[in-house]
């Protein structure tokens, strides 16, 4: 992982993980940022509960049974 961190602005952290989003060997998302990670690329990485909130396309909620 390459990240880079204002701490006097936290949402404006950027971050990349050379083993993809998804960390699990056999997802589609294993390597998925593994050419932004060797071209120098980073993505947002948003810390706020309002710049999480502003950022999320969806939402998983798990319920107990």
């Amino acid at each position: 992982m390459r990240m880079a961190v204002d701490l006097s602005d936290v949402d404006r952290a950027r971050r990349v993980i050379s083993s993809g989003s998804s960390g699990h060997p056999w997802s589609s998302h294993v390597a998925d940022q593994l050419e932004a990670w060797a071209t120098g690329e980073f993505f947002d990485w948003p810390f706020s509960r309002e710049a999480v909130a502003a950022a999320t396309r969806d939402t998983l909620t798990l319920r107990p049974e």
